[in-house]
């Protein structure tokens, strides 16, 4: 059987692992490109980011944009 996806919640922890001792809602730039397994769904926890103004989600299996209310700082999201 296949892996279960990652969710956003698991790849923000990923994501401070890699960034220590930084906090994801403060960050103005977060990376989640190429989690395995990878993220199929957006979901409300994108909403605890609200600083971030660079979102990357790349190289993910996602097929609906959504979970991006209250993200006022954002400009830039990246899905390709």
């Amino acid at each position: 059987a296949a892996p279960k996806p990652t969710t956003i919640k698991e790849a923000l922890k990923l994501w401070e692992e890699k960034h220590p001792g930084e906090d994801p809602a403060e960050a103005r730039e977060v990376k989640l490109n190429g989690v395995f397994p990878p993220i199929e769904k957006m979901d409300t926890t994108l909403g605890t980011l609200t600083n971030v103004e660079k979102l990357s989600l790349s190289t993910n299996m996602i097929d609906k944009i959504s979970g991006l209310q209250g993200l006022s700082e954002l400009f830039l999201t990246i899905l390709i």
